[in-house]
């Protein structure tokens, strides 16, 4: 896992403490959930972030659009996906995948928020960020 901030606290030249900004957190998975338990960690961080007041959106590339597949029975650490995963749709946390793998790949319909994204969208999507966690 790699991750950045870079939301800043203080204001460099006042010195002043910046408000009350609701943090955006990215969560950017790029493995895949039947090999990588890595994927699991995301869907658990995600949830545990998402319980605050913070913005939470996941993105999704590759093969890690597997995540979100009902056809798909066996996941590294699938527990943990199974168990963390039905909260992230109970709270409409947007999955954002990109629109490449949307066509190679039909989505059923789900209780999650999917959203088909070009590599445009999703860079704004991403450029929106606080805080980023990388799979």
């Amino acid at each position: 896992m790699q991750w950045v901030v870079t939301r800043p606290t203080i204001n460099l030249q006042s010195g002043r403490k910046i408000g009350s900004v609701k943090p955006k957190i990215i969560f950017l998975i790029r493995s895949n959930p039947v090999k990588d338990s890595r994927v699991a960690e995301a869907v658990r961080m995600a949830a545990g972030f998402g319980t605050g007041e913070n913005s939470v959106k996941i993105v999704l590339t590759g093969d890690a659009r597997h995540l979100l597949d009902p056809d798909i029975e066996e996941m590294a650490d699938m527990e943990v996906i199974e168990r963390f995963l039905p909260i992230l749709g109970e709270w409409n946390i947007p999955f954002y995948v990109e629109k490449e793998s949307m066509e190679s790949f039909r989505f059923p319909k789900s209780g999650y928020d999917i959203q088909p994204m070009g590599p445009e969208e999703m860079a704004e999507v991403m450029a929106g960020g606080h805080c980023f966690f990388v799979f």
